[in-house]
């Protein structure tokens, strides 16, 4: 039996291979974030270099595999990187994702593995309440309500802007924050929106609030109310100068609505009040019962808070050198309208009294310091009723000054025209005459004639029981 011996010689060879890392974590992510590259480094230890086929990998839709990652060559005692690139808008929202990677080696029985984690959210900030309704708003008067926003995520997000889209009525809307308004992971937040409606009845809105992070979305907030008409109570003062015509009267005008807000844009722009304001003219009639005269109407300007009346010279040829009644109308072009009427005389001296004048018709309130007090005549008689206007339990009485001793007749009327009362005296350089104690409330003229039956003044009273 013979044996065969084939000499064989060399040596054995042993290859070591790993990957770095084998396991990775990309956090949280949001579908808007961008492409996420993951690096795997293989290096080979010993004198044979080693290659590797991918043999289990993630699902193609969420992963970019390129060719290089699918089959890698290691050099001996050498390295390799390679990289895959995750889209996070595939993955499930809401889910943690752990991702396997293995790689066979085929110059020895071997397998690599390497894993990856992460995990998608879509970030959303909360809001309560998402409908904002005012029952009993009211034109042109500002309210606001809060909003509580919050983070529920892990991922800071924030306020960025927003948009008012108006469905019906008209209204200013304002959301008082300094945008943008970061909101940290677990942190909430005060939003204040504040309303001015423009317009009675029925009003609908919807604001839209853009909130970012790595995405961007668009939250609808509903407003919704009810606007009432505001009452607006308006003051009109008369000043109190010496004389009237020839002269610029200047009549303040002061509106108010709960807030202010109507008169703050009246004494800056009378136009930007909301509704049209109108005054018609300034009406003078003579209260002299021989005169005769026609009334004269002059036109009103209208300044920002206020009303100017320059009464023109010519009005002394026209009215004559006695009383005058003077009759201001104001008109607020609403629905239902803002009116009123106030009249009050006007004589040739400082009055010392001020009254108010109530006109109130649930809207409007005006109040005026009404010149009745004292008059001079051109005929050396100066009358004056102390006090005036005469109220309750006061003793009131007619004094009269003349220049020399004289007679002369006091005559009292009242609206209609009817003599309430009457005396002759002889009146001297001070004479004081008492009033009747019973007359009611009302509105009365005193007339005071000469012996001659000339008439010399006319004296209107108000009295208030």
């Amino acid at each position: 039996r013979s044996t065969l011996r084939v000499p064989l010689s060399g040596s054995f060879a042993r290859v070591t291979t790993t990957v770095e890392p084998d396991k990775q974590t990309l956090g949280i992510l949001e579908p808007c974030s961008p492409l996420q590259q993951v690096v795997f480094v293989f290096r080979t230890h010993g004198l044979l270099g080693d290659t590797l086929r991918l043999r289990q990998a993630p699902s193609r839709s969420a992963w970019r595999i390129p060719p290089e990652v699918e089959q890698v060559v290691v050099a001996p005692n050498d390295s390799t990187a390679v990289a895959v690139t995750f889209d996070p808008s595939q993955g499930v929202v809401g889910l943690s994702g752990v991702e396997r990677f293995v790689w066979e080696s085929i110059v020895c029985p071997a397998e690599l593995r390497a894993t990856v984690e992460y995990t998608v959210l879509r970030p959303r900030l909360a809001y309560d309440p998402t409908l904002l309704q005012w029952d009993a708003a009211m034109q042109n008067s500002t309210t606001a309500e809060v909003i509580r926003i919050w983070n529920p995520s892990p991922i800071e997000r924030a306020l960025v802007g927003y948009e008012v889209t108006v469905i019906e009525g008209a209204a200013d809307v304002q959301l008082h924050a300094a945008l943008p308004q970061s909101i940290a992971p677990g942190q909430e937040y005060q939003l204040r929106i504040a309303l001015t409606p423009r317009q009675v009845g029925p009003y609908r809105a919807l604001v839209r609030l853009v909130e970012r992070s790595a995405c961007v979305d668009t939250t609808v907030i509903e407003l919704r109310a009810n606007v009432g008409q505001e009452l607006y109570r308006a003051r009109l003062s008369i000043g109190v100068h010496a004389g009237l015509v020839g002269d610029t009267l200047r009549v303040p005008v002061l509106l108010k609505t709960r807030d202010s807000s109507a008169d703050a844009l009246w004494r800056a722009n009378p136009e930007a009040i909301g509704f049209a304001v109108q005054f018609n003219d300034f009406v003078l009639e003579p209260l002299s019962a021989v005169a005769g005269d026609p009334p004269v109407s002059v036109l009103m300007e209208v300044e920002p808070g206020m009303l100017r009346v320059r009464v023109p010279r010519e009005a002394v040829r026209l009215l004559g050198a006695s009383d005058t009644l003077a009759v201001l109308y104001l008109w607020g072009l609403q629905n239902p309208p803002l009116r009123s009427e106030l009249h009050f005389t006007r004589s040739w001296a400082e009055t010392e009294k001020s009254y108010l004048i109530e006109h109130d018709d649930g809207m409007v309130v005006l109040e005026t310091c009404v010149p009745w007090m004292k008059v001079v005549f051109t005929s050396g008689v100066r009358l004056a009723v102390v006090p005036h206007p005469i109220e309750q339990g006061e003793a009131a009485a007619v004094r009269v000054e003349t220049d020399e001793p004289m007679r002369v007749r006091l005559t009292l009327v009242d609206a209609r025209g009817g003599q309430q009362w009457a005396e002759t005296i002889l009146a001297s350089r001070a004479a004081a005459v008492p009033l009747p104690a019973s007359l009611p409330s009302g509105f009365y003229i005193l007339r005071v004639e000469h012996e001659r039956g000339q008439v010399v003044g006319i004296l209107p009273l108000v009295v208030v029981r």
